[in-house]
């Protein structure tokens, strides 16, 4: 696990349980759910016009039952959705005031529904292929989340540089 998504796990983790959201109900788990991982590879390098091809991978080696969870993968500016694997929605990324202009996504690519098994063997794959447009900045980051009620939002990011 990055240290990203590390933090940001522990980050929800405790918010959530200083909220009280842990609670007694029967429908969730008296804690948060642990063992829920999110990990994203790309290309170290790419070229201007070339297709990248990122891998995020979706683990629950946890004891909790992850029904509707949604991954949501935010198209770094400078790249342009060309693909997602198991196909997904796509949409204009939202844009938070507290961001500079320059390092905002442009398009959010959902896959919603997501199901995970507990147990070390349950892990989902999925793909997104983008095309590198342009020149600008060299280093580009793709970002993808996983939120769910019981895991909060779990994060990591992956840095590509563009020749």
């Amino acid at each position: 696990m990055s240290k990203i998504a590390f933090i940001a796990f522990l980050a929800c983790s405790v918010a959530l349980a200083a909220s009280g959201a842990a609670s007694a109900d029967s429908s969730r788990p008296e804690e948060l759910c642990d063992g829920v991982l999110l990990h994203q590879n790309g290309p170290l390098a790419v070229t201007t016009g070339e297709v990248a091809v990122y891998e995020i991978r979706v683990t629950n080696a946890g004891p909790c039952q992850i029904d509707d969870a949604v991954l949501t993968d935010f198209v770094p500016r400078r790249a342009t959705f060309v693909e997602a694997i198991p196909p997904a929605t796509v949409g204009p990324a939202p844009i938070p005031t507290h961001t500079p202009g320059i390092q905002l996504p442009v398009e959010r690519v959902e896959w919603p529904k997501i199901a995970l098994r507990p147990g070390e063997s349950s892990e989902e794959k999925f793909l997104l292929k983008v095309r590198i447009e342009g020149t600008g900045r060299r280093v580009m980051t793709n970002t993808a989340c996983l939120e769910h009620e019981f895991i909060g939002r779990l994060c990591d990011s992956f840095d590509t540089y563009v020749k």
